[in-house]
């Protein structure tokens, strides 16, 4: 297998020949039209013969790798797409690896990943990562004039709670291999990974998950559709149940200050001198103003959370639940402070 000296050079020559129907670099997938291969500008387009294929064989799926790694997926009549590229890929190189209809299209079971060579499971691997993530638009540095990172997310899936969503946002760190005059001129290379889940709230469950394996809620269709609307609010946390559960203490503490029947604790640092600490917690004090949930220090048989609002209010609650029960039975104190975040 010889290299493929630019893979931007093989996508523009299959666009030119016709070849493609499609390119999404994103979803690292292309799908090549079986039998409608055309040819180079100036000569005249000539359809071959339709692939042989054993019957009820469909298509095949052949993945082609560059030096980088895979970078490309085609859906092809495997006898069209060994002849067609023989011809018109004539000054580049590239190795064409065919898969079973199976392993491309099915999910493929654990007995069948395990049985995979070196080769194959780590191609299999790769394209499996690449299929989960979302294609990013654009690369930005922010504020800085050298990129550090680059964040991508998952796609939405179910969680074991009804009503609640997850995704994963990753970051994919970057760094410099060798000094330049101006940062933004140095060469970067990725050194590392590093992955947050962040959860949507649909509807909050109030009781604990009874599901005894935790895939059934994954391929929920409520949460696999959360991916289309970017005006959806997530926030983060450790899992989902302290996602809940968080969400229920502060559901609670906030109802407890609206009826007066719990009094905050004083808030000396809250930005509006002339508000009370009451009206500060039922200003911010709403599930889709969530930025973050943590778990804090209690004692046993205590809950503590802290939540923070809207980038700029943190509420720090403490209540009971009987054990592994999701609802608090009490709400015992909430602290609520306001900051300002310096850029």
């Amino acid at each position: 297998m010889t290299a493929l000296s630019d893979p931007r050079r093989l996508i523009g020559n299959l666009l030119q020949l016709g070849a493609v129907e499609s390119v999404d670099l994103g979803a690292v997938t292309s799908r090549l039209r079986v039998g409608a291969f055309g040819c180079p500008a100036g000569r005249p387009r000539r359809r071959l013969p339709p692939p042989r294929c054993p019957p009820m064989a469909g298509e095949r799926t052949l993945a082609i790798e560059a030096a980088s790694g895979t970078f490309d997926a085609c859906s092809v009549g495997e006898s069209a797409v060994r002849s067609a590229w023989a011809r018109m890929l004539g000054g580049g190189v590239i190795a064409v690896v065919a898969l079973s209809p199976a392993a491309a299209q099915e999910a493929m079971t654990t007995r069948q990943r395990e049985a995979l060579s070196p080769r194959e499971a780590n191609r299999t691997v790769q394209h499996d990562l690449l299929s989960v993530l979302k294609p990013i638009t654009k690369i930005d540095s922010g504020m800085l004039r050298q990129l550090r990172g680059v964040g991508l997310t998952t796609k939405a899936f179910g969680t074991e709670f009804d009503g609640v969503c997850r995704r994963d946002a990753v970051t994919l760190w970057y760094a410099a291999t060798q000094a330049a005059a101006k940062p933004e001129d140095a060469p970067l290379h990725p050194y590392s990974l590093e992955a947050q889940a962040w959860f949507h709230v649909i509807h909050l469950p109030r009781k604990a998950s009874t599901r005894t394996r935790t895939d059934e809620g994954i391929w929920r269709s409520q949460c696999a559709s959360l991916g289309t609307n970017e005006e959806t609010e997530w926030f983060a946390a450790k899992n989902a149940r302290i996602a809940v559960q968080g969400a229920l203490m502060m559901e609670a503490a906030v109802e407890a200050v609206r009826s007066g029947t719990l009094r905050p604790e004083p808030c000396p640092n809250i930005s509006d001198a002339k508000s009370t600490c009451e009206e500060a917690i039922l200003a911010g004090g709403s599930i889709t103003k969530i930025d973050s949930v943590e778990a804090c220090s209690s004692e046993a048989g205590s809950l503590c959370y802290v939540v923070d609002l809207a980038s700029s209010t943190k509420l720090t609650i403490k209540g009971r639940a009987p054990e592994s029960a999701l609802v608090p039975s009490a709400i015992t104190s909430i602290a609520v402070e306001q900051y300002i975040i310096v850029t």
